[in-house]
């Protein structure tokens, strides 16, 4: 029998996948499966849709690439992330704020670290969910979110929806293919699909 639950809930689920650039070879396995359940899930209908985002190991805030569009982006939904863990009493701790300290320059900046493999759940506009997390003492990685998605479980920390950004992206929910962040620029002037939106490490 076709496994079709498309309930009212899953029409409007969309989800995006982070990926870190660069990534050891048993974590870009780990990846490259996790993208291939989405895209089963999508097409059994399981979730309306999803997207794919590639960034680096971490973003600096006041750096000057954070404020191109793709740095404003990644920005946004850290804060995102950063509300919806706030609303719901959950802790992201693998998405770090550290102060580092330049070899360059001799200055201290400050860097928002990313995990490997990072999931957003997007309902309409909202934010419901996000991976890896920890709520009530219990971890949840990108796996048993899916895994619960999958089952037609009730995911935790959807209690507190918090709102993303209008102008940022759609959360996966028009169904497409998975795609990169849009790639800057290039030195010279061209527009490089292979160019990370977000680099390692990003502005100094």
């Amino acid at each position: 029998m076709e496994d079709r639950r498309m309930d009212t809930e899953n029409e409007r689920r969309g989800l995006e996948l982070y990926v870190r650039s660069l990534s050891p070879a048993g974590a870009r396995t780990r990846q490259e499966a996790v993208i291939e359940r989405l895209a089963a899930l999508a097409e059994r209908e399981v979730i309306a849709g999803y997207d794919v985002h590639v960034w680096g190991t971490g973003i600096r805030p006041a750096s000057p690439a954070a404020r191109t569009a793709s740095g404003r982006f990644v920005l946004e939904r850290l804060a995102a992330f950063d509300e919806w863990a706030a609303r719901n009493e959950a802790t992201l701790g693998t998405f770090e704020t550290n102060e580092v300290a330049s070899t360059l320059t001799g200055t201290t900046y400050t860097e928002r670290s990313v995990p490997i493999l990072a999931l957003a759940v997007f309902e309409n506009a909202t934010l419901r969910h996000v991976a890896p997390c920890r709520e009530n003492g219990e971890a949840c990685s990108v796996e048993d979110c899916l895994d619960a998605i999958e089952a037609g479980e009730p995911l935790a920390g959807t209690g507190e929806p918090t709102p993303v950004p209008v102008d940022s992206n759609d959360g996966g929910r028009n169904g497409r293919e998975p795609t990169a962040i849009d790639a800057d620029e290039g030195a010279d002037g061209t527009s490089d699909p292979n160019t990370l939106a977000v680099s390692e490490p990003i502005g100094e």
